[in-house]
């Protein structure tokens, strides 16, 4: 790392399969126009796996504590998870050792990028890994569809190794999805029977825990739809313990939502919902667009419009 300037440094990044200025950007927080700039690159949307860059960057390091965790680390210094794990690449399930020193990114500015998601459905791995390799260079987050949570609080297990490891190696943060669906449909009385017993609301984060971390993932999504609407506050109170406990152990949580203007508390699909609390409670919330259309359905066009 070679010196240039006060505070600023000089690192060499090696292009690997999906990279992009922008996603190599967000890992050191550094503006991707910079880094064009720097390398003197013309064609930025043209990089060559194996070339090497150069990355102006404000690195720090952290000497880790009793009590650390990746999360505590990121929120202190104001740089996400997946940014310090890009920098220091450790194996699940990311266990820190207290004398151990951890590379900072600098925060990256705010010039208008986005955090993207994708859902996939695991069936087969000649068929999802070229479906992950494909889209990856456009994504932040894949979302795994989807673990289902049992009234017992267990996990119903999926098949979705390969989907993980063709979405680390490409530089996208797996999420694993959780959802209270059986027997067709999303079913309240599932949601009912771990919002009222703490006894299953701690064995359903412990388990959630268990595979994230066996598995490699880096976010938790919850999914919960046909929530009983009286037990809205439930379901805020159990965001707001899963995404402490899922802080302290590394992992973002985000949840669903489907797309209204207005906060309903009724109905069986929404009135649980309380769009207002999610934002304050979890990282992030994703708005799902099957409301026009969904992977079971006739293919349909979403447009957006400014």
């Amino acid at each position: 790392m070679k010196k240039i300037r006060s505070g600023c440094f000089l690192d060499i990044y090696v292009v690997k399969p999906g990279d992009s200025l922008w996603s190599i950007g967000q890992a050191y927080g550094v503006d991707p126009a910079e880094i064009a700039l720097v390398n003197e690159w013309r064609t930025p949307d043209r990089l060559v796996v194996g070339q090497t860059l150069v990355i102006p960057t404000r690195v720090r390091r952290h000497t880790v504590r009793p009590g650390d965790s990746l999360w505590s680390i990121a929120n202190r210094y104001g740089v996400s998870v997946d940014a310090l794990l890009t920098l220091n690449p450790l194996p699940p399930p990311y266990v820190l050792t207290p004398g151990q020193v951890l590379l900072i990114p600098s925060v990256s500015k705010k010039y208008g990028t986005i955090g993207t998601n994708g859902y996939i459905e695991p069936r087969a791995p000649n068929r999802d890994v070229p479906i992950v390799r494909q889209t990856a260079p456009h994504l932040t987050y894949l979302s795994v569809f989807s673990y289902h949570v049992r009234s017992d609080a267990s996990l119903e297990p999926i098949n979705d190794t390969s989907v993980i490891q063709a979405a680390l190696q490409n530089n996208v943060a797996p999420m694993m999805v959780i959802t209270n669906f059986a027997e067709g449909n999303f079913r309240a009385e599932i949601t009912s029977a771990i919002f009222t017993n703490r006894t299953l609301e701690n064995r359903l984060f412990n388990n959630v825990l268990r595979v994230a971390k066996e598995k490699g993932y880096r976010a938790i999504n919850v999914d919960f739809e046909r929530i009983y609407p009286e037990q809205r506050n439930l379901y805020n109170a159990f965001l707001e313990r899963l995404t402490a406990f899922m802080h302290n152990n590394g992992l973002l949580v985000s949840t669903a939502l489907a797309p209204k203007s207005s906060d309903l508390k009724t109905g069986e699909w929404h009135g649980a919902h309380d769009y207002a609390a999610h934002g304050r409670i979890v990282d992030f919330v994703i708005i799902m667009t099957y409301e026009w259309g969904w992977s079971g359905g006739p293919l349909r066009r979403i447009s957006i419009h400014k």
